[in-house]
C-alpha cells in the first residue's frame, strides 16, 4: 500500500468513527417527552350558513366566509364537542377540483380551553380528503391535534340536527410532558 493510499484509508477510518460516534447519540436527546392518544371520531353536521359566493370569467367558485356548526363526538373527552368553522373555498367548476380552507374553533364539553385548527380539504369529482392540525388554549395549551377523514355516511340519527350526512375521522393528540 502507498503512503497516499494509506492517508485516504486512515482519512476514511476517522470519518467512520465521527459519524458512527454522531450516530449513536439518542435523537431526542434532552427532548422532552410526548404522550400520544389515538382516537376516533364521528363529526355531525348541525348547522350551516352559507357564505358570499361568485363566480369570476374563469369559471372558479369562490366562497368566503361561509360558516358551520359540528357536533364532534370522540373516543376521547379531549375533543367530544362542537366545533365552529369559518370556511373559504375554491372549485374550478369545468373540472370540480378544489380546495376549502376551514379555520375551526372546537369546544370540548369538560375541558376549559379550545382546539385552535386549520382544515385543508382537497375537493375532487371523485371525493373529498380532509386533514387538519390544532393547537390547544386555556387547559390544553401545549398540546397539539392531528387527524383526517376516514370516510363520509349518511345517517338518520344525527344528535344535533337534521343533516344526514357525517363523517369518520381518527387522528392523534400529542402531550408533552409539559403539558400534562
Amino acid at each position: 500500500m502507498t503512503r497516499t493510499q494509506k492517508r485516504r484509508l486512515a482519512s476514511l477510518v476517522a470519518v467512520a468513527a465521527s459519524v458512527a460516534a454522531v450516530l449513536s447519540f439518542p435523537l431526542n436527546s434532552g427532548a422532552a417527552s410526548v404522550s400520544v392518544i389515538p382516537f376516533t371520531a364521528i363529526r355531525y353536521g348541525c348547522s350551516a350558513i352559507d357564505g358570499e359566493a361568485f363566480v369570476t370569467a374563469d369559471k372558479i367558485l369562490h366562497v368566503r366566509n361561509a360558516t358551520n356548526h359540528n357536533l364532534w363526538v370522540a373516543s376521547t373527552p379531549y375533543l367530544t364537542g362542537y366545533a365552529d368553522n369559518v370556511v373559504n373555498a375554491d372549485i374550478d367548476l369545468a373540472t370540480g377540483v378544489g380546495n376549502a380552507h376551514p379555520q375551526q374553533t372546537m369546544k370540548p364539553f369538560v375541558y376549559d380551553g379550545t382546539w385552535e385548527s386549520q382544515v385543508q380539504i382537497k375537493i375532487r369529482p371523485d371525493g373529498n380528503e380532509s386533514d387538519g392540525v390544532g393547537h390547544g388554549t386555556g387547559a390544553l395549551t401545549g398540546m397539539t391535534v392531528r387527524w383526517q377523514v376516514t370516510g363520509n355516511f349518511v345517517t338518520d340519527s344525527n344528535p344535533c340536527g337534521n343533516n344526514p350526512f357525517a363523517a369518520r375521522l381518527a387522528g392523534e393528540i400529542q402531550i408533552p410532558a409539559s403539558a400534562a
